[in-house]
Formats: C-alpha cells, sequence, structure tokens
C-alpha cells in the first residue's frame, strides 16, 4: 500500500503549536482537503483525532478516518488501530490501496522507523509559531527521500513534495 504523509508546517520547522494550533491559511486547507478527497481515507493519532474530529474532519469532507492510538476509541465516527501496519491492513481490508498519513509527530515517526512511507508532501506556510511539534516529534531525520517537486500555492504558502529514493 503507498503510504503519503502529508502536514503543513511553519517556516520555522513546526507542524503545530504547543497546544496543538495549527494557524494554517485558507489556500493550505484547500490543497490538504484535494488530497484527502483523492485518498478518500486519513490515519491519525489519538491527538490529532481529538483535535480534528469536531471541526477538520467535516471541513476535509468526512474521510474514512482510522485512529492509531494505545487504546481502542469509543466513537463510531473513527476505526481504531494498535499500529501503523493494522492501520494499514484496515484501510485494504476496506478496499483502499493508498493510505493518507495526516500525524501528529509520534505517529509521523512511527510510520518513518518502519519504513512504511512512500511520499510526504509538506505545505510551507509563511508563518512563525516559535515553539510547538516537529514532523517527527524529537527526532527530525527525515527518511531517504529526494525533492521531486516544489510549487508555490499562494505567497504565504509553497508545497514540497519527497517520493522514497
Amino acid at each position: 500500500m503507498n503510504v503519503t504523509l502529508y502536514m503543513a508546517m511553519s517556516t520555522d520547522g513546526f507542524v503545530a503549536g504547543p497546544e496543538g494550533e495549527t494557524p494554517w491559511s485558507d489556500e493550505e486547507w484547500e490543497a490538504f482537503t484535494e488530497v484527502v478527497q483523492a485518498h478518500g481515507n486519513i490515519i491519525v493519532g489519538h491527538r490529532t483525532y481529538t483535535l480534528m474530529k469536531n471541526k477538520e474532519l467535516s471541513r476535509i469532507g468526512k474521510p474514512f478516518v482510522v485512529v492509531v492510538a494505545k487504546q481502542p476509541i469509543d466513537d463510531e465516527s473513527c476505526h481504531y488501530a494498535a499500529s501503523p501496519r493494522a492501520a494499514l491492513a484496515l484501510l485494504q481490508q476496506h478496499g483502499f490501496s493508498s493510505a493518507l498519513l495526516a500525524g501528529g509527530p509520534t505517529l509521523n515517526a512511527s510510520f518513518r522507523s518502519q519504513g512504511l512511507l512512500d511520499t510526504i508532501i509538506i505545505d510551507v506556510e509563511s508563518v512563525l509559531l516559535h515553539a510547538g511539534l516537529k514532523l517527527f516529534g524529537n527526532d527530525d531525520v527525515m527518511p531517504d527521500m529526494q525533492l521531486v517537486e516544489k510549487r508555490s500555492i499562494s505567497p504565504r504558502l509553497t508545497q514540497k513534495i519527497y517520493r522514497k529514493i
């Protein structure tokens, strides 16, 4: 299964502020929504799901949601998986041939350390957060990937796409 990690990031390298805030532009949300809808699914960690479930999930088209967490989630609007591989198996069982990973940092690092990332899309916003959460948490080592595309979406948003070498 092809796995794409998609995250927005501030110019100073944070994917969210200290409290999980994501002050991204409408253009970033539109770009993200297009990719979510193309995949039809999204994999997130428990904290990201909690932050997104009330507003953002409906904003991006109510995809098939898989929450990777230590304990089962008691919420019928999502599906639970205990590990990255279990999340991918669940998506495959439901007929998906690709997966969209959307964080958070601990889950991103777990997929990266297991060699499960094929593509990384990073939308870099011209905003400074000064503190917060990094793409792969405390371990910011990028997997062996090559920049294959860079495009300007708006004056304050640049998208970078990396693929496995």
